[in-house]
């Protein structure tokens, strides 16, 4: 179980990572109009400052457990804003509620070394660097929250897994940036009710 675990957070790692990579090296614009966009095959919503690409990475066959992705990203001169969406295989459903953890800890793991590693093989100095990381309400799920730095930008990591369904929303602000962006595309995620279970009342 494990290791199918770990498997799978490499692949969502290979989105996300890439996403905010590829987007850091691209000469920016500045935003326009915010606009909501249904991404994912309708999985969810969300606003980004500027249309999105979106990235569609299919599961490999011989996976035993398989993950389709769906990553989409914007980047202007204010910060980079990264949405994804993963299926993940039926067994997924069958996971422990303590397992959450695992995934959410081994997630960001594979996404700092990997964004570590890309920015060391540019030959740039920047490291993540975690400055608080705790539970947190993502779109009314449980989720993970997790608030870093790299170099210059300020990032902060919202996840959360419901059965087979997993989402991530990531900003990363340039001194240009604002809180107020910031919170405004995070507030505006919205998953499809349809795939979700309402969060117990404590």
């Amino acid at each position: 179980m494990k290791a199918r675990i770990r498997l799978t957070i490499l692949l969502i790692v290979y989105g996300i990572a890439g996403s905010l990579v590829t987007s850091q090296s691209q000469n920016a614009a500045g935003p326009t109009q915010w606009k909501r966009y249904s991404l994912g095959k309708g999985a969810f919503s969300v606003l980004f400052p500027e249309k999105p690409t979106e990235e569609f990475k299919a599961s490999p066959p011989t996976l035993t457990l398989p993950i389709d992705l769906y990553v989409t990203s914007v980047a202007t001169s204010e910060g980079i804003f990264v949405a994804q969406y993963s299926l993940l295989g039926d067994l997924a459903e069958k996971w422990r509620e303590d397992t959450n953890e695992t995934f959410y800890n081994g997630l960001w793991d594979g996404i700092s070394s990997s964004i570590n590693k890309q920015m060391e093989d540019r030959g740039l100095p920047h490291k993540t660097v975690v400055q608080q990381r705790q539970k947190t309400t993502f779109s009314g799920q449980d989720g993970r929250e997790i608030i870093f730095t790299l170099g210059p930008l300020k990032g902060r990591l919202l996840m959360t897994r419901v059965g087979r369904h997993a989402f991530a929303a990531v900003v990363m602000r340039t001194e240009q940036g604002t809180v107020e962006d910031q919170e405004r595309f995070l507030n505006s995620f919205t998953i499809n009710p349809t795939l979700v279970k309402p969060v117990k009342a404590s």
